[in-house]
C-alpha cells in the first residue's frame, strides 16, 4: 500500500499515543514520549487539499527557541516602557494613536493640496487660444499627484495640463489634454512621452493622461520651461495648419 507518498509493506506498524493519537509509522526514532520532553509547534501550513503540515521543535531545541521568545518579549517591553502584562493593551493604544495621526495628516494633506490648487489656477496661461499649464508640485507620492490633477481639471475644463513632480529622487509626469482638443490633434500622451525624455523615463501612450517615472537629468525650472516651449510649438504648429487649410478651401 502507498499513502503520502510512502510505501508500506503487507505488515504495517501502527503507534499509538495514549488514545489522541493512532498512525501508520515506517519506523519510531525513540522508545517512548518521554524521550522527546519539551514539544512546541512552530508553524502550521496547508501543503495540499486537505493536507496540513504542523512543523515543532522538541527537547533542548524547545528550550532554546523559548528562550529567543522571551527574550524578544523583554525587549519589547522595555522599547514601549510597559510591564510584559500589559504589552497588547500599549501596542494597541499605540496603534489607534497612529491610525488618528495618519487621519489628520490626511486631512492636511488635502488642505495643503487645495491651497496648491489655487496657486496653480493663477500660472494657467493662453498660448493662441489655448489655456496652458505646466507646473511642478510638492507631494509625496503619484495618487497625490494624481488627486492634484483631478482637482485642476475641474477648474480648467479646456486646456492642455501637465504636472509633475520629484518623489523620491524620480520625476513624476501626469498630462491632460481636455476632449475638445485631443479631436483637434492635442495627444497627452505624445506630449508627455517627449517631457518624460528630459527625464530619462519612458512614457506608455495614451489620449487623456499618462504617469511615466524616470531618473532626474534636468531641474524642475528647467523641465517646466521645455514643456511649456514644447506647447508653444505645437500650437503655432496647429495655427499654421489651420491657416493653409483655410487658404486652400478658399483656392
Amino acid at each position: 500500500m502507498a499513502l503520502f507518498g510512502e510505501k508500506y509493506g503487507e505488515i504495517v506498524r501502527v503507534v499509538s499515543i495514549g488514545d489522541y493519537s493512532l498512525e501508520l509509522c515506517g519506523g519510531t526514532h525513540v522508545k517512548n514520549t518521554s524521550e522527546i520532553g519539551l514539544c512546541k509547534i512552530v508553524s502550521e501550513s496547508g501543503i495540499g487539499s486537505g493536507v496540513r503540515r504542523i512543523e515543532a521543535v522538541t527537547g533542548q531545541h524547545a528550550f532554546r527557541y523559548l528562550s529567543e521568545r522571551l527574550q524578544l518579549l523583554e525587549q519589547t517591553a522595555e522599547l514601549l516602557k510597559a510591564k510584559e502584562a500589559e504589552l497588547p493593551q500599549r501596542v494597541e493604544a499605540l496603534r489607534q494613536s497612529l491610525k488618528e495621526a495618519e487621519r489628520e495628516n490626511e486631512s492636511l494633506s488635502a488642505k495643503l493640496a487645495q491651497m496648491e490648487v489655487g496657486k496653480l489656477l493663477e500660472k494657467v496661461t493662453d498660448v493662441s487660444g489655448v489655456p496652458v499649464l505646466a507646473a511642478s508640485v510638492n507631494v509625496s507620492d503619484m495618487t497625490r499627484l494624481r488627486q492634484v490633477m483631478d482637482d485642476v481639471k475641474v477648474k480648467v475644463k479646456r486646456g492642455i495640463i501637465v504636472l509633475g513632480a520629484v518623489v523620491k529622487g524620480k520625476v513624476q509626469l501626469v498630462a491632460r489634454v481636455s476632449p475638445d482638443l485631443v479631436e483637434e490633434g492635442y495627444h497627452a500622451g505624445k506630449l508627455v512621452k517627449e517631457v518624460a525624455a528630459l527625464c530619462g523615463a519612458e512614457a506608455e501612450a495614451g489620449l487623456t493622461w499618462r504617469r511615466p517615472a524616470g531618473k532626474i537629468r534636468v531641474s524642475s525650472s528647467t523641465l517646466w520651461r521645455k514643456c511649456r516651449t514644447l506647447w508653444t510649438r505645437w500650437v503655432k504648429k496647429r495655427d499654421s495648419l489651420q491657416e493653409k487649410r483655410v487658404s486652400r478651401e478658399n483656392d
